[in-house]
């Protein structure tokens, strides 16, 4: 917050005063607002219309654009034409891979920072410099993933490398937390 330019807060309250007025066009942004909102509809269009499998690990654009050629498209609609992403994550893995991806995604993530907060309590119970750093890249993941109902970004490497890391974190102090408890490693 203390180094973002002027512009972002000059940008942020246009858009809260077009969010309140319910008219979007006034926002200020050149129509992202509008478009964003768009693609949002197009995307749970997607998704309705394949519930179970989706259209495929990285077939959203494609499916957006036969979306935007096939549908009667209205003026605030032609924003979301094209080979477009949907510009949010849990939206985009939806209509990719169905409410089986999706849901099968999202239990993968939820039982590793399961295991990480449990480490983490273990860690501070140990007195153990590294809690800091297990809480930070907790942190780290919270905020690239409210990032991500702005962005799709689960087909960056950035998000599995952080949940690695998370992984390899947990597994070391589970072998640590076991150890200083006199149980070994193999409990």
């Amino acid at each position: 917050m203390i180094f973002a330019p002027s512009s972002v807060w000059t940008r942020i309250a246009d858009t809260q005063s077009a969010v309140e007025s319910g008219n979007l066009s006034e926002a200020g942004d050149s129509h992202s607002a509008e478009q964003r909102v768009q693609l949002w509809k197009m995307g749970l269009r997607v998704a309705a219309d394949y519930p179970v499998t989706g259209v495929g690990w990285d077939a959203y654009p494609y499916a957006n654009a036969w979306y935007s050629r096939a549908a009667i498209v209205t003026t605030q609609e032609s924003l979301a034409r094209g080979a477009r992403d949907v510009h949010n994550t849990y939206l985009r893995i939806l209509a990719e891979t169905g409410l089986v991806g999706f849901l099968t995604w999202s239990a993968g993530i939820f039982i590793i920072i399961s295991g990480a907060l449990t480490a983490l309590k273990r860690l501070r119970q140990m007195q153990s410099p590294f809690a800091e750093t297990m809480k930070l890249v907790l942190v780290a993941l919270l905020a690239f993933g409210v990032a991500g109902m702005f962005g799709s970004l689960a087909h960056l490497a950035f998000t599995y490398v952080q949940l690695s890391l998370l992984v390899a974190m947990t597994a070391l102090t589970r072998r640590d937390w076991l150890a200083s408890r006199g149980r070994g490693a193999s409990a």
